[in-house]
């Protein structure tokens, strides 16, 4: 009976030792992922350092200031304050005094606004 005891103790171990060590082992959270780099969508590409957003309306031969300010990560949402004076100086430069950025590991999205229209535009790692 004690040697059955023991075969049942060691046979458990066995199937439970994987299932404890699972928990052991290293932690599942990854690093937050870092969006600086370069960045496109259709007409627009924007370059992200560790703490600035730059974003050009581009064609084939030309681009233009659309954004530039702040861009501190941390959170889903970005609260970026604007450059005035680089806005000021360029023709199709926001208006805005801040703008929002949804972020997540593969994109950047923003509204933008001209002439009474309202789009979403969603950035691309390049």
């Amino acid at each position: 009976m004690k040697k059955l005891s023991i075969a049942i103790i060691a046979l458990a171990a066995l199937f439970l030792a994987p299932l404890v060590l699972a928990g052991c082992g290293p932690s599942s959270s990854a690093a937050p992922t870092s969006h600086v780099g370069t960045w496109k969508a259709d007409g627009f590409e924007a370059n992200v350092t560790a703490d600035a957003i730059e974003i050009n309306i581009v064609g084939d031969d030309s681009k233009s200031l659309y954004w530039k300010g702040s861009f501190h990560e941390g959170s889903d949402v970005v609260k970026s304050h604007a450059d005035r004076e680089a806005l000021d100086a360029s023709m199709l430069g926001s208006q805005d005094a801040d703008k929002n950025f949804a972020v997540d590991d593969d994109q950047i999205s923003f509204e933008m606004s001209m002439m009474g229209t309202t789009k979403t535009i969603h950035l691309k790692k390049a």
